[in-house]
Parts: C-alpha cells; sequence; structure tokens
C-alpha cells in the first residue's frame, strides 16, 4: 500500500497538469481570433482570401449587385476586422466584382495602405440604370438593329445600326456620357453574323451576333465575353 503523502503528490501534479493545459487553450483562442467589427446587412461571397507577404493580405469579393460608397466603406471595415490577430497585417486589398460580368478587371476597390480608400472603377450604381434606360442619350444615325450592355471590366452600352447607305455602325456608350462610333462590315459565320471594324482587324478581334441575339467579343483564340441583349 502506497504511503498517503505520495497519493497527495500524485494529486497535485495531476491538477497541476490540469491547470496549465486550460491556460494554453486559452492563450491559443487569444491568438488565432479577434472580434470582428458589425458584419454589414449586404449580400457578399469571399472568392479570395489570402496573404501573399508578410505585410499584406488580399480579399476577392463577388457581389450580386451594385452597391454605394459608403457600403463599400462598411463592407471594408468589417473584411479588414475579420483578419486573424496572428497576421496583424497594416495593409489589406479588398477587389470587388459583379456577378455575371467580367472578371478581369475589378469593379471596385477598398485598399487599406494603410488608410481606407474607397474607389469604383467601373459604373455606379447609378450609372449603370442611366446606361439601361430606354433612350440612349446620342444621336443615332438610321435604323437600330440591336442593342446591348457589355461589363467587360467597363461597363457601356452597345448598338448596332444601319444608315440610310446601308452602311453597318456599332456605337458604344460609357458610363461617363463619352461615346464612340465605328463602322463594322458584317459576313456570315457558323455561330451567326460576324460584325468586323477596321480597328478590330488589326488586333484580330471581332463580335459575332449569335442565333440567341447575344453579342459575343472574339479574339485569334477564343470568345472571352459574351453582352447579353437588351430587353
Amino acid at each position: 500500500m502506497k504511503p498517503p503523502y505520495r497519493q497527495y503528490l500524485i494529486a497535485i501534479f495531476s491538477l497541476v497538469i490540469l491547470l496549465g493545459c486550460g491556460n494554453y487553450e486559452s492563450e491559443e483562442t487569444t491568438i488565432r481570433f479577434q472580434e470582428a467589427e458589425p458584419r454589414p446587412d449586404i449580400d457578399f461571397q469571399v472568392i479570395v482570401d489570402t496573404y501573399p507577404s508578410n505585410m499584406s493580405r488580399r480579399v476577392n469579393i463577388n457581389l450580386p449587385e451594385r452597391i454605394s460608397e459608403d457600403q463599400l466603406a462598411k463592407l471594408a471595415k468589417y473584411l479588414s476586422s475579420t483578419e486573424r490577430q496572428d497576421q496583424n497585417h497594416n495593409r489589406t486589398y479588398i477587389l470587388y466584382y459583379v456577378q455575371g460580368e467580367s472578371r478581369g478587371t475589378a469593379w471596385a476597390t477598398t485598399h487599406f495602405d494603410p488608410d481606407l480608400e474607397v474607389k469604383i472603377l467601373g459604373a455606379t450604381s447609378q450609372q449603370f440604370d442611366d446606361l439601361t434606360q430606354d433612350a440612349p442619350g446620342v444621336d443615332i444615325d438610321g435604323e437600330v438593329l440591336g442593342q446591348w450592355v457589355a461589363n467587360s471590366g467597363v461597363s457601356y452600352r452597345m448598338l448596332l445600326h444601319r444608315a440610310e447607305d446601308s452602311t453597318n455602325y456599332i456605337t458604344s456608350i460609357f458610363a461617363d456620357g463619352s461615346s464612340g462610333t465605328q463602322e463594322v462590315e458584317t459576313s456570315q459565320h457558323a455561330r451567326g453574323t460576324k460584325l468586323q471594324s477596321e480597328r478590330g482587324r488589326s488586333f484580330d478581334e471581332y463580335f459575332i451576333l449569335n442565333s440567341q441575339g447575344r453579342l459575343e467579343f472574339w479574339d485569334e483564340s477564343e470568345n472571352y465575353y459574351t453582352a447579353e441583349a437588351m430587353d
């Protein structure tokens, strides 16, 4: 039979081990997490959340629709506060993309470098609404054959129209109110009607108006973007 004092020492030693394990778990929790800002009432999806260097964090966000600058700022502060405390970067770069639009260029950014700077690179919500109104806002020569809204990095409205002399043109109207017109040659293509401008020819680029009424953007190797027809 063991002496009583040995049982007493074993009990004390076991208690010290248990208390030490409890303190360790608490410390780990403190290191790994920090309290976040209140989550704003904004729908979003995190696509990318990486730490490419010791000094920075990069986050890519998918939005179902355009939001205001104030909403972007609130969302940015929330996202910045969700960083793991053991990372603690003072530079966070956040890029926003609108669902269904081209991923080639971000629609907006909110960068902490280290202070917050909000930039909308594409069309604002109001500008986008203006682009899709019935009236194009510029004088169009001849009959309008089709209209599309393109969001391949920059948002703009495209109109295919035919002048009285049967020459076909595409006029592009941008969110800032500026516009440009280029003549296009039409020809038959396996996917629909090919529209070729002189400028596009020099870059091996062209459009195809497909059988569904969508406008496909092509280069020499692929269909890299498709614009939906306006109702």
